[in-house]
């Protein structure tokens, strides 16, 4: 029979697209999510595969015509807001939680680590490919995250 300390619980999620814009709700859905949803499940592990900010922002796509536009880019706020959310949960640990970027976490942006992910996120100082192995009497279990973002992204071209 399969008792509370032979099971491992992990959950993964993707697209949270945390945003700075008013209209948006998914800054508040996710510090919903991280402080009253993740602790009923009590995961031992959480990984986020991608999108973790949203990262449109307005400016001049043409110089010529002067057309204000939503163009990509981070957006220092959005990953605050992130790191504030997973602080608050308890959740700002890399042997809990790996984000992987998506591609709104690498547009429009020089490829260095000059990202904000690589001041916000819980893998910033590791390479492209991430391993977490967790170990229980019952078993181990591998997790391994891979950053597939453009490097260059779009924006170094």
């Amino acid at each position: 029979t399969l008792d509370d300390s032979s099971i491992f619980t992990f959950i993964q999620i993707s697209d949270t697209h945390i945003s700075r814009k008013h209209s948006s709700m998914t800054n508040v859905n996710f510090r919903l999510f991280t402080s009253t949803i993740l602790p009923e499940f009590d995961p031992q592990f959480v990984i986020h595969t991608g999108d973790i900010t949203d990262g449109w922002k307005k400016g001049v796509t043409c110089e010529m015509n002067m057309q204000l536009l939503f163009v990509a880019g981070e957006i220092e706020e959005e990953w605050m807001m992130y790191r504030s959310s997973l602080i608050s949960g308890g959740y700002y640990n890399k042997t809990v939680w790996m984000d992987v970027r998506g591609n709104h976490d690498n547009t429009n942006q020089n490829s260095t680590r000059q990202h904000y992910y690589y001041q916000y996120g819980t893998c910033r100082d590791e390479d492209r490919v991430y391993n977490r192995i967790i170990r229980h009497p019952f078993g181990n279990y591998c997790f391994i995250g891979v950053d597939a973002t453009l490097s260059p992204c779009m924006g170094d071209l």
